[in-house]
């Protein structure tokens, strides 16, 4: 009976009433109920006859166009049922509007189960998947901060590339964050990510990234030129941004220094211009 109620949800599109139906039988049986043999075994039946690939892709189908208050429901019987992986990747081939969404309520269901799906794709082939994927994405253990490098090495996409060094910076840790910008100081064509890391460094407040900040800061270039002086100019508001004693010690000091561009925004960040 709860199996056919289930297939005419499905086939009627109402999510919701396919939701707590799975729901009522993963986790909303009481402690007494699943003591009694004869009532948890048909409480299993049911549930992995409503799990079954060929249920879970029927509700997979739903999610194109489907509200956030569905896609929710959507990606919870998909990750209860273990089907998210699956599926997530079967609706990425055909509508990325829709992964997005699901992604977005993964993310609301089951923290440390969305982490382990969405794993599975920040290599996706297509951009806008692996964008999403990455959307929130924090790095769990030191294999995981070792796959962002490697996938911020092979990034084609600049935009991606930011976020990867965003995610980077997240972890808070000297180490990588040192490391980050060791690669991002050498090569003209990683001027636009040194900036964005200096950038992220102070609108995140990143404490940690003080003593790259003030390197950037103290290489005076050879030609005192504006454009030259951008980094260090930027590495002044993010100091500032920072709001530590250490931090406001190179602002103060950039106040007498030979660039007029660093001097100003010096002085503007203290209020003084």
């Amino acid at each position: 009976m709860a199996l056919a109620v289930f297939d005419e949800s499905l086939g009627m599109g109402r999510v919701k009433s396919a939701r707590e139906l799975f729901e009522l039988f993963a986790e909303r049986l009481r402690p007494e109920q699943k003591a009694i043999p004869d009532m948890a075994r048909d409480a299993k039946t049911m549930l992995d006859g409503m799990a079954g690939s060929g249920k879970m892709d029927s509700l997979a189908l739903l999610a194109p166009g489907a509200k956030d208050n569905d896609l929710n429901d959507i990606a919870y019987v998909l990750v209860k049922s273990g089907a998210a992986s699956r599926c997530l990747e079967d609706i990425a081939k055909k509508d990325v509007a829709a992964a997005k969404g699901l992604f977005r309520a993964l993310k609301t269901i089951d923290m440390s189960e969305a982490h382990r799906i969405i794993r599975q794709f920040i290599r996706h082939p297509d951009a806008r998947i692996r964008a999403e994927a990455l959307e929130g994405f924090s790095p769990e253990r030191d294999e995981e901060i070792e796959e962002v490098f490697e996938i911020y090495a092979g990034e084609p996409d600049w935009l991606i590339k930011k976020r990867l060094i965003a995610i980077l910076l997240k972890t808070r840790s000297r180490a990588v964050i040192e490391r980050l910008f060791l690669k991002l100081e050498r090569g003209f064509f990683t001027r636009q990510f040194l900036m964005e890391f200096i950038r992220l460094c102070g609108e995140l407040k990143i404490e940690e990234s003080l003593e790259c900040l003030a390197k950037v800061f103290s290489r005076r270039p050879f030609f005192n030129m504006v454009w030259a002086n951008e980094p260090r100019v930027n590495a002044i508001v993010s100091l500032a941004r920072l709001s530590t004693p250490a931090a406001a010690s190179y602002v103060e000091k950039a106040l007498g220094d030979r660039s007029r561009a660093v001097r100003r925004m010096a002085q503007f960040v203290k209020g003084q211009g």
